[in-house]
């Protein structure tokens, strides 16, 4: 269980100003949460700045390049060299300066480019170890052209959200509470006697019988007393919001930012939510669609119906990676599907081993 304490201090004040990586391990570990070990989001970039791209002019010994005169929140402007094409003028971009690395060990330096000199390097999505996945509004083939709140000179860590410390936690199988943020908050509360700060969720229902949509059914009542569940339907499937990547990020084994959509990444943030997608195909392709639809392992099918308006598929998904897999292979890539409907079911249950656990 990976713990991202920049999340952690939403519910409990264990901020790094007040306490380390080191001494807040080893007190979690004396408490019984046993640390495995911890790392730095940011690790592996050092001296890369936002940068203000103040003039562009052509390299005199170049079809292609540019030399560009970039404010660096400096006493003066750098020079940097480039063979990007998407910059304009007032672009703030990520610089890295003389001296500065880059994820997998890069060093960048002053260096002449045909004549000219350059001081650093603009940097690409790539070149900050970073994909579309991250920032869905940047390009991969070029400049990574920043949109975030941000001015010359600020430390590139923290704008791209890579400023947080991860804590890797070994959760025996009598703790089952502890693999959440939240079962983590209440150890770290006790362990350093700091108050526990918990939310009040606010759901405002939108109408209907939710029993028009899904059923529970308990087989056996002994085995798993408590069941409850909430639909939330018709979710736009987009890009998810920055914090939910970031925090989705820090939760992931290899801690690189790997955020999809909407409904892949709430999956992703609550695991015990079932995904429900609805998928509607045009007539003449019904037979295409219907057969790498129903034929995919990966999902079950608990409804279709076949009608002169076209195939309608509603598509149980349980696991995060089949979810993307399905919608890239079996959806966006098949010429015919007309709309895609997605729902979430917030579910909550406890069972018997999980009640003996205490």
């Amino acid at each position: 269980m990976n713990l991202s304490r920049k999340w952690l201090t939403e519910f409990v004040d264990v901020g790094l100003d007040e306490i380390n990586d080191h001494d807040f391990a080893e007190a979690m570990t004396m408490t019984g949460s046993k640390v495995e070990g911890t790392r730095y989001m940011g690790e592996g970039i050092s001296r890369v700045v936002v940068g203000r791209i103040v003039e562009m002019v052509r390299h005199h010994d170049s079809d292609h390049m540019w030399t560009c005169q970039v404010d660096v929140g400096g006493e003066r402007n750098i020079q940097i060299v480039t063979g990007a094409q998407n910059q304009k003028v007032g672009d703030m971009v990520p610089v890295a300066l003389d001296g500065s690395r880059l994820p997998g060990g890069a060093e960048i330096h002053t260096t002449v480019f045909r004549g000219e000199l350059s001081e650093g390097m603009m940097c690409s999505l790539k070149e900050l170890g970073l994909t579309q996945h991250d920032f869905p509004y940047a390009i991969e083939d070029g400049l990574f052209v920043l949109q975030e709140d941000c001015r010359p000179g600020d430390d590139i860590v923290p704008v791209i959200g890579r400023d947080d410390h991860v804590v890797e936690f070994e959760i025996t199988p009598n703790r089952p509470d502890c693999l959440s943020v939240i079962g983590l908050a209440r150890e770290a509360s006790v362990t350093f006697k700091k108050p526990l700060r918990l939310h009040t969720p606010v759901v405002k229902g939108s109408g209907g019988d939710i029993n028009d949509y899904v059923r529970v059914d308990v087989e056996d009542p002994r085995l798993c007393p408590r069941y409850t569940a909430r639909m939330v339907r018709n979710i736009k499937i987009e890009p998810s919001p920055k914090w939910m990547r970031e925090r989705i990020a820090a939760m992931k084994n290899n801690g690189v930012i790997r955020g999809f959509t909407t409904i892949i990444d709430a999956k992703a943030y609550n695991k015990m939510a079932a995904v429900f997608l609805e998928v509607e195909v045009e007539p003449t392709k019904i037979d295409k669609v219907a057969l790498k639809l129903l034929e995919n392992q990966d999902i079950a099918i608990v409804a279709q119906n076949t009608g002169t308006v076209g195939l309608h598929v509603h598509a149980y998904i349980e696991s995060v990676d089949k979810l993307s897999s399905f919608l890239d292979e079996c959806i966006y890539s098949i010429d015919g599907v007309k709309s895609v409907n997605s729902s979430l079911l917030i579910r909550q249950y406890r069972t018997t081993a999980w009640l003996a656990s205490y």
